[in-house]
């Protein structure tokens, strides 16, 4: 019939599917590419250019894919095992991931701070999707340097948060920054939103910010970032 569109070959719906083809590679954040696929689609309608954002995210998760291989190989080498479901240490999850981080993408002449006490409960979330998250915040502090000098703070506490109840709801509070330069305060009101991103071609290393949040979100976490003259922060409030 006359003015019918092909879907199989309407350019958003391309755009689409070469996005969820890029996530569904990843078999452990299937859920996650439900969750993306769905923004995505929100922004397909909206006529904007997907396929950047499409590429450019899935790049990235490539790289984090490349350290997480790296993380069970390097587990298993020693004998040892992933620590069980929803019950991460985020000492181990850090050390595995600056490890591994060794071997694909090393922080160069980055000095790295770790503030983590050993009492800190375990997060609620699976191994690789923690490491996930500290990868991508760690590899985007990294690249964010240039190859230049510069410290990198990776620190965690438990904090309590008062609710309904009168125990209140406990978290872990997790703070990467960095001492690199500041991102522009226009960039930073749209750092979760993807297809602005992909419209400003440069900040497309900055994507990394959206996966973040939702590999948090999908634990019930939360996530901000704030960026000045001293360097980026962000925060994620965890589930213990």
């Amino acid at each position: 019939m006359s003015g019918t569109i092909d879907r199989k070959s309407d350019p958003k719906t391309l755009a689409l599917e070469k996005f969820r083809s890029a996530f569904v590679k990843i078999s452990t954040l299937a859920k996650l590419t439900d969750m993306i696929v769905d923004d995505g689609r929100v922004a397909a309608d909206q006529n904007f250019s997907f396929d950047l954002t499409a590429e450019t995210i899935a790049t990235a998760m490539e790289k984090s894919h490349r350290v997480i291989r790296m993380i069970d190989h390097l587990r298993a080498a020693e004998g040892g095992a992933p620590s069980p479901v929803f019950r991460t240490p985020i000492q181990d999850a850090v050390f595995q991931v600056l490890r591994a981080m060794q071997y694909e993408f090393p922080m160069g002449p980055i000095m790295i701070v770790k503030i983590l006490s050993h009492t800190l409960p375990p997060v609620r979330m699976k191994p690789e999707h923690l490491e996930a998250i500290l990868f991508h915040l760690l590899y985007r502090a990294r690249e964010s340097f240039g190859g230049k000098a510069g410290i990198v703070t990776v620190e965690a506490r438990e904090e309590n948060v008062p609710d309904a109840t009168s125990r209140g709801s406990s978290g872990l509070l997790l703070r990467v920054s960095d001492t690199a330069a500041r991102v522009d305060a226009r960039i930073l009101a749209g750092i979760f939103d993807p297809d602005f991103l992909a419209q400003h071609h440069g900040n497309a290393k900055l994507m990394v910010f959206f996966v973040v949040k939702k590999l948090t979100e999908l634990y019930g976490g939360s996530m901000r970032v704030e960026s000045n003259d001293c360097g980026t922060s962000v925060f994620l409030r965890l589930p213990v």
